[in-house]
């Protein structure tokens, strides 16, 4: 099977032998191509940048990188698009700029006059649906598998999506949530419609939670791992890990992850979830740009600057040391998580999880079996939710064991690729 993935416009793709995949497009886009590459054809096309330009083959995969030059340019001209849309205070909310062909339209063009030269049995397009139109006019026979990872769909002009649905022959979501959110706004696609959850490497984590060395009782030690953004609710965990603070005068904080906001206009101009909406108080008022980051140290009482640190983006390494210690891991989302892969990888390490209730965690979760579950954005919530497993270490040992059991069986990259895959040959018949 010839299969051409196209990966959004807006970063670049390391090859897989690079190992800096960590946004969670990037790592998907990677896991999926290893696995099917050494059976299949498999060819990624991303944006170039000074370490990724023309043809690079990397364990059986193919590379295609857009020149970095040409495509700079055009990144130019769509940002001043977007800030244009800032300043005017998004006239169209359900249709923003990116949502449109206006986004980046001459990498989807350039992309689909060379596939045009090619035999391909799936192309598949990555979290830009309007790309899919494109396609079918360069290549009216091509089979169309469209992947998103987000609420998009059910949150854009209908009669935007439709023209996109319509040039699709498969929709994939990384969870029921989402897929049940676009079929009840338009349940004509639910024929071409499927749930492709994620998934992580589970051999690097189920190593660690052998080998688990959990903090001292009277030190706990609370982890968050993710982008530290508005709607992963740092904020809220900071607020809720004061009281645990109060409790346990030598417990710790560690925030893991790239401290980069998600641009504005990804998430708050098509929102309706007022506690989503609330999340532009952490962006400028004017400019849109993220300004998280102070918000979060302004908020850190002076006694505890030393006990809640942020560590950056750190290596896999790294990141599962603090795994193995955790005394907890807490996933405080205040939007509706689509998915998230480092829940997951929290649960196969064996750490207790606390997460919000909303979202892909509700399908990843079962409350008091293998994690629990809080609501979104209630700090007192998510405290009481920690102090029980800091305080019930026979609890938290039992719940590390049915989450870290249930990642083995359902949320592997091992059985999001063989899905897929399934997918795809059915597709193709």
């Amino acid at each position: 099977m010839r299969i051409a993935i196209i990966h959004p416009p807006f970063e670049t793709v390391p090859t897989i032998s690079e190992q800096r995949s960590s946004a969670s497009l990037m790592v998907w886009t990677n896991e999926i191509a290893r696995r099917l590459a050494p059976e299949h054809t498999l060819v990624v096309y991303s944006p170039g940048d000074e370490a990724h330009s023309g043809v690079i083959r990397d364990q059986d995969v193919e590379y295609r990188y857009i020149d970095p030059a040409t495509h700079g340019r055009e990144r130019t001209v769509v940002n001043a698009m977007i800030n244009l849309e800032y300043l005017a205070n998004y006239p169209r909310p359900k249709r923003p700029i990116f949502a449109t062909h206006w986004y980046f339209p001459r990498y989807i063009q350039h992309i689909a006059q060379e596939l045009s030269h090619e035999a391909w049995d799936v192309i598949h397009i990555t979290h830009i649906p309007q790309y899919a139109p494109v396609i079918k006019r360069y290549i009216p026979g091509a089979k169309i598998a469209m992947e998103i990872q987000a609420l998009w769909l059910s949150q854009f002009d209908p009669a935007l999506v439709r023209a996109s649905l319509d040039a699709t022959d498969l929709i994939i979501t990384c969870a029921d949530f989402v897929t049940d959110s676009l079929l009840t706004r338009l349940p004509q696609y639910a024929d071409r419609a499927r749930t492709l959850h994620n998934g992580i490497d589970i051999d690097q984590f189920i190593l660690q939670a052998d080998h688990r060395a959990p903090a001292p009782p009277d030190k706990p030690e609370i982890l968050f791992v993710g982008r530290v953004s508005p709607e992963k609710g740092v904020h809220v965990l900071i607020e809720a890990f004061t009281h645990v603070a109060e409790r346990y005068p030598e417990a710790t904080l560690n925030v893991v992850g790239g401290t980069t906001s998600i641009g504005y206009h990804f998430l708050i101009p098509m929102e309706d979830d007022p506690i989503v909406r609330d999340l532009a108080r952490f962006y400028h008022p004017v400019t849109k740009r993220g300004r998280y980051l102070a918000h979060l140290q302004a908020m850190i009482p002076a006694e505890l600057k030393k006990r809640i640190v942020f560590r950056g983006s750190i290596s896999n390494q790294e990141v599962r040391d603090y795994l193995r210690r955790a005394t907890v891991f807490a996933f405080p989302s205040v939007w509706q998580e689509p998915f998230g892969i480092a829940l997951i990888e929290g649960m196969a390490s064996g750490a207790p999880v606390v997460a919000t209730r909303g979202g892909g965690p509700l399908e990843i979760l079962e409350d008091g079996v293998n994690g629990l579950l809080v609501e979104r954005n209630n700090a007192q919530a998510l405290a009481d939710a920690m102090f029980a497993l800091i305080e019930q270490p026979d609890l938290a040992a039992d719940i590390g064991r049915a989450a870290q059991e249930r990642v083995k069986t359902l949320f592997t990259w091992d059985k999001c690729a063989e899905t897929l895959l399934q997918y795809y040959q059915a597709l193709v018949r």
